[in-house]
């Protein structure tokens, strides 16, 4: 990791701080953001062992493997729930070839373009596509710290998108 996306990594987490309401654990955002952290460094992770399996297989064959394993370590704590809602299998379903099964397969075929660090930081957008979607959808009008902090995020990935441009 350079200098730079060492500081851009450091914007990014400021951003973050900002879009948390307050730093108090009762609080559900507050929560949420904490867990979206947690999420992060797992994803980072994974992120970092799939890059040196891309240059060897699909990248399709690749999350075909992660689907298969996250359904085996998943699968002891799905056993008590019950299914009898057919309707909702549809939009489950749908949501995960959509966004998850499409959506992560061409992310993970970008780590033969760009660094881990580099698509790392561009992954970052995801809590402004929330923050949008919660105007758009839900009319959820963020707070001035929500929208700072949103910006930050937002000029941290447009600059390592030139930065990783420039480089090539």
């Amino acid at each position: 990791m350079s200098k730079n996306q060492l500081i851009l990594s450091g914007l990014v987490v400021v951003g973050v701080y900002f879009l948390t309401p307050d730093l108090n654990f009762e609080n559900s955002d507050t929560k949420g953001v904490l867990m979206g952290v947690i999420s992060a460094v797992f994803y980072a992770l994974r992120n970092i062992l799939t890059k040196r399996n891309v240059s060897h297989y699909n990248a399709s064959k690749v999350m075909f493997y992660q689907l298969i394993v996250v359904l085996l370590l998943l699968w002891p704590v799905t056993i008590d729930f019950e299914y009898t809602d057919t309707s909702n299998w549809i939009k489950i379903v749908s949501l995960a070839l959509i966004t998850t099964a499409i959506g992560h397969t061409l992310f993970v075929n970008s780590f033969k373009n760009f660094t881990i660090s580099a698509a790392s930081i561009m992954s970052s957008m995801s809590p402004i596509y929330g923050i949008l979607f919660g105007i758009l959808f839900l009319t959820e009008i963020p707070s001035k710290t929500t929208i700072f902090g949103g910006i930050l995020i937002l000029a941290t990935v447009v600059i390592e998108s030139f930065q990783s441009k420039k480089n090539k």
